[in-house]
């Protein structure tokens, strides 16, 4: 209850301090998805169009995601109650009894298929396909490489009509983070954040980094830590690489700017600086790729602070067990309110998907329900998966996590200034991520080649 109310006073105090540009249509390209508007309380949010008949044929449903059988069978009996009037008044995803649930007789048959948080990679895609095993509804990462392999469908056909979209909820830019060739090829089921992590064994004397810094405090931090903690066996900073495609809006005036200026490449200028930056870092020993064995130095535990995704969260926070804090990507000043640099996981409708109406419609459900969300988080929360919704009663079951809701409450601030980006089993991320690499592993050994962004294209 108390983040809650720190949460809507934050609201207030960032809507008061900043001018934001937000978005008002979801439409992009020539494409002919709905206007997207709908009030926030979801009790009523299904038409009775989509109330579903009566009959004795049970249709078959198979969805890949990392939730359990029991609770994507839950899932599918609450969009039952939803379709047929069914969910009792007051109640929610958040706290309707799962025994009322288990006591509808619904007329599916729910086939779920595990994928890791981060969902199909292109590589399973291809397995599944060709054991003709393919779900019907599949949560991706790299929608585009689904796409490339045909694999998913657009599912601007069968969503034309439906009402339970809600444009005041979802945030317009995850919505169209999907849309390939002007069609909606995937719905936005969660997100993560770029961030950056430290070990509490190496904080300062002048003291911990803000949540939110900027480039010049960043370094500075980096660099007591060096002064106070440098032994020649420490790595400051490890894999400074990695920052480098997450800094565009910090070198172009906090102004939302496209992962690793991609879609700005005539910002020859900006580039330079923020290649500039990352190089200060190496040249001043603040940043190494490896420790002095040559091992990953986050692994051998002599890494002081590194990027990386917040759904990763979890797994560093197994190997670290309470000894890690949490800051945003630094930002031009310190007193913007950030641009964070997100990722969408999509859940798409695949090729061999036999009923394409209703695992759209069920699609949309999950995806777009504020209710269907709430069960999802009260379930089985995917700690550092971000809604893509602006429910505050969503963010509020989030931000209520015991080990990164203080951080989701602030980023949950920040996610309507995003810039989305490729995530990591991408095509893209791969070609960046293996030509910064290098490129700073010969920096690391005296080289000096010139940086041409282009090269990062795959």
């Amino acid at each position: 209850m108390l983040k809650s109310h720190i949460r809507k006073s934050l609201s207030v105090l960032l809507a008061a301090s900043m001018s934001v540009s937000l978005f008002s249509s979801c439409k992009k390209g020539d494409t002919d998805f709905p206007v997207l508007e709908y009030p926030e309380n979801s009790t009523s949010a299904v038409s009775e169009s989509q109330t579903t008949d009566e009959t004795n044929e049970l249709t078959e449903i198979s969805i890949a995601s990392p939730y359990s059988e029991q609770t994507v069978d839950l899932l599918v009996r609450l969009y039952y109650a939803k379709i047929n009037g069914l969910m009792p008044d007051d109640v929610t995803g958040a706290d309707i009894d799962t025994d009322l649930l288990m006591s509808f007789d619904i007329p599916w048959v729910v086939f779920p298929k595990y994928t890791s948080s981060e969902g199909a990679t292109v590589s399973s895609l291809t397995l599944w396909d060709e054991a003709g095993e393919m779900p019907d509804l599949v949560l991706v990462e790299d929608v585009k490489g689904a796409i490339d392999g045909g694999f998913v469908v657009p599912y601007d056909e069968y969503l034309s009509g439906n009402d339970i979209i809600n444009g005041n909820l979802v945030y317009p830019e995850a919505l169209l983070d999907s849309v390939y060739d002007g069609n909606y090829y995937g719905l936005p089921f969660y997100q993560t954040v770029m961030l950056l992590v430290g070990n509490t064994e190496y904080i300062p004397d002048s003291g911990i980094l803000p949540f939110r810094s900027d480039i010049n405090e960043f370094e500075s931090y980096l660099q007591e830590i060096e002064d106070q903690y440098g032994d020649g066996e420490l790595v400051i900073f490890s894999g400074g690489y990695e920052l480098l495609p997450y800094l565009s809006s910090s070198f172009n005036g906090d102004s939302r700017t496209s992962y690793m200026f991609l879609k700005d490449l005539d910002q020859t200028s900006n580039i330079d600086s923020c290649v500039g930056y990352v190089e200060d870092l190496y040249d001043e020993g603040l940043a190494s790729d490896t420790d002095v064995n040559g091992a990953d130095p986050r692994i051998s535990r002599s890494a002081c602070m590194w990027i990386t995704s917040s759904g990763n969260v979890d797994m560093w926070n197994n190997y670290y067990p309470g000894s890690l804090y949490y800051s945003t990507i630094p930002s031009a000043s310190s007193d913007s309110a950030g641009i964070p640099y997100a990722t969408v996981y999509s859940l798409c409708l695949t090729a061999s998907c036999q009923d394409k109406q209703f695992a759209s419609d069920l699609a949309a459900f999950m995806c777009f329900d504020p209710d269907a969300q709430m069960l999802l988080n009260r379930l089985e929360p995917q700690r550092g998966y971000l809604p893509c919704l602006s429910s505050s009663a969503l963010w509020d079951i989030v931000c209520d996590d015991e080990v990164f809701g203080t951080e989701a409450m602030l980023f949950e601030q920040m996610l309507p200034r995003a810039v989305y980006c490729p995530g990591s089993s991408s095509a893209l991320h791969s070609s960046v991520d293996t030509y910064n690499m290098d490129y700073f592993a010969s920096y690391e050994q005296g080289e000096r080649p010139d940086y041409d962004p282009e090269e990062c294209l795959p």
